[in-house]
């Protein structure tokens, strides 16, 4: 990781990142400089398991 440039790697990380949180999650258990790259992106997409759920915290 530390061969790549960081726009690369920001890139990559941002690529990975469009599942629903899988992959930034395990990317952040990579190291402590992938943790502080994933942080922009670690809640880019989420899942909402109930829709129930999302009704009662929408306000």
């Amino acid at each position: 990781m530390d061969k790549l440039p960081l726009e690369l790697l920001e890139r990559i990380f941002s690529e990975a990142c469009d599942d629903a949180g899988q992959t930034a999650c395990a990317l952040r258990l990579l190291c402590k400089s992938a943790c502080a790259l994933v942080e922009p992106f670690r809640f880019r997409s989420v899942a909402v398991s109930s829709f129930s759920l999302l009704v009662n915290h929408s306000g």
